[in-house]
């Protein structure tokens, strides 16, 4: 009895449950509804209200977390500040690409007059072969050169008047210098592009000393220039012309002057607004400020490349175009520019060290003429002069900012014509100049003269060890090298990429060099204690931290330490004075 209603009891279960009605597609879905929607709380049985509520909980839903949509980005082309920077920034850059291209001008063609190896011709210069005028045709292959112009890159190829030119501007620069008492503490392209502004009173003065630096054989470039042309512009109208009621627009206009004034000289606007971007911090909203700097880089980049044929780095790029196909990528790459990246952090620690002890050494110079002011600002730039000269004069691939030798250095050493002791002589030759450069006087940027040093270390990496690529070592030393100091890895690998066309592959090597070569020197710190130790200033600086006990004690010690000098002072008149007394003391 018990077992025959257990079975009527699950029969009833089966029709119930198994039934064809319960398998229908409405069925389903009503069932499939009923449990989701009361799983979030909402009662399907009004479907208006269902509607609505769904609609309530996407809203919701969508604006939450990390998982909800991105918020719009603000209307900034409402603004009216916006478009009077805009216009402003272009108004600028078709100035500023004229303006660029005299300076240009006289700081490249200038050079090539005085150093000529005779051949006069429209692309010629000393290191030129006018036969073949170094085509990539001749770097990837065996073709001798019948004028033999690579001579004149040798020890001693040089000539000697070439030091009397660089003399000569050193001169010209300390009179100018003094006569206008030219501030030394000036800031740098650096130090402007995170202060918004340029001293446009100095402007003037700073554009024509490195106008005579770079055309006198200097070894820098014209970033600082061209950097206080359109700085020092847009900084006097934003404060005298076109007032903006937003200060952040007055900043983000100053930035917009300096990239117009660099969208000539690299092969591509595009490198002068992301070269901004990682020096600075534009003021405002990414796209925004963006769009602001590429307008006057594009306008000044289109003005200047209508004019002539190429931008100023450019020019390398006949040479270096086919350097890419050269070089098969290979995962082995990736490691072998992780050590390009550590051996150019090593080679940017040394050029530091130039850097440092030519400061020193000028600096003792003008502490002794310190009692004629003259002197003081004047033989310090003719003593750096000379020995810049002199080393061009020895060792002819140092000479200027490097825009001269670059493609000499590349087809030359490709083809062995020049030797690895020439090539690691004229490297440490080319810091050397550069700490000259830097410390006696001269005005200009330092970034274009160290991308010089990455190409010679790249072919002397490709000399040394030629299972490597001479493209990826050029490539990799180009872009690391300057990394090592220089916060903007970004520009500088694609600056390599862009001039030798390298691929897509090719870039991961490039990219992984520069930050190595950065993380090593300044992430670590190590520049930043260089840096110190070769500037007290810096350290004075920072006792600024120190607690109120410690300066105490400081100077404690300092009153001791006069009160023990005035005493061995004294000792000396004495007529009882003997070498004991000063080895106690």
């Amino acid at each position: 009895m018990a077992e025959e209603d257990q079975r009527q009891t699950n029969d009833i279960w089966f029709r119930n449950t198994f039934s064809p009605a319960t398998f229908s597609i409405d069925n389903v879905t009503s069932n499939l509804r009923k449990t989701v929607t009361k799983s979030v709380g909402i009662s399907p049985d009004n479907e208006e209200e269902w509607t609505k509520a769904m609609i309530s909980k996407f809203k919701e839903a969508d604006s939450k977390g990390v998982q909800g949509a991105m918020p719009p980005p603000a209307a900034f082309a409402r603004d009216k500040n916006f478009w009077k920077s805009f216009m402003i920034s272009c108004s600028l850059g078709a100035i500023l690409g004229l303006a660029t291209l005299v300076f240009m001008n006289v700081t490249d063609k200038i050079p090539k007059i005085w150093a000529n190896n005779g051949y006069a011709t429209k692309n010629d210069d000393y290191f030129t072969c006018p036969c073949d005028n170094n085509s990539i045709q001749t770097i990837l292959s065996s073709t001798e050169c019948v004028c033999n112009k690579y001579s004149n890159c040798n020890f001693y190829g040089g000539q000697l008047y070439w030091a009397i030119i660089t003399t000569s501007a050193g001169l010209l620069i300390g009179l100018i210098r003094y006569s206008v008492n030219y501030p030394d503490d000036l800031p740098g392209l650096f130090q402007e592009i995170h202060s918004y502004h340029v001293n446009y009173k100095w402007a003037p003065f700073t554009i024509l000393l490195s106008a005579i630096s770079l055309a006198g054989g200097a070894s820098l470039g014209p970033e600082q220039a061209l950097g206080n042309l359109g700085g020092g512009a847009a900084t006097f109208l934003t404060e005298n012309v076109f007032k903006f009621e937003d200060s952040d627009y007055s900043k983000l206009t100053v930035l917009a002057g300096m990239t117009a004034s660099l969208g000539a000289l690299f092969p591509t606007p595009v490198l002068g607004v992301l070269m901004f971007h990682e020096l600075g911090n534009p003021p405002k909203t990414y796209m925004e400020s963006t769009l602001v700097l590429s307008s006057g880089a594009i306008v000044s980049f289109l003005v200047y490349y209508s004019l002539v044929d190429d931008t100023y780095i450019q020019s390398i790029s006949s040479n270096g175009a086919l350097l890419a196909l050269d070089w098969e990528f290979n995962e082995w790459n990736c490691l072998t520019a992780f050590v390009i990246g550590i051996v150019s952090a090593a080679l940017g620690i040394v050029m530091i060290l130039f850097i440092g002890i030519t400061r020193q050494i000028l600096n003792r110079i003008r502490i002794r003429l310190q009692a004629n002011p003259f002197l003081a600002t004047v033989l310090p730039s003719c003593l750096a002069g000379f020995a810049i000269g002199m080393v061009n004069w020895a060792l002819p691939l140092t000479i200027g900012n490097g825009n001269m030798v670059l493609s000499s250095i590349i087809s030359y050493g490709y083809q062995g014509k020049l030797s690895t002791s020439l090539l690691i002589s004229s490297g440490f030759g080319k810091a050397f100049n550069l700490g000259l450069s830097m410390n006696g006087g001269f005005v200009g940027g330092f970034i274009f003269p160290i991308l010089t040093m990455g190409v010679i270390a790249g072919v002397t990496t490709n000399q040394m060890y030629s299972y490597v690529p001479l493209g990826l070592s050029v490539a990799c030393f180009m872009a690391a090298l300057p990394a090592s100091i220089c916060p903007m890895p970004f520009t500088l690998s694609c600056l390599a990429v862009f001039v030798f066309y390298i691929g897509l592959y090719q870039t991961a090597p490039v990219f992984i060099s520069a930050i190595t070569s950065y993380t090593i020197v300044v992430g670590s710190g190590l520049f930043s204690e260089m840096q110190k130790r070769g500037r007290p200033e810096l350290q004075e600086n920072q006792s600024k931290e120190f607690s109120k006990d410690d300066l105490q004690q400081h100077e404690e010690r300092k009153q001791e330490d006069e009160v023990a000098r005035k005493r061995y002072l004294e000792a000396l008149k004495s007529p009882f004075h003997n070498s004991t007394f000063e080895d106690d003391l």
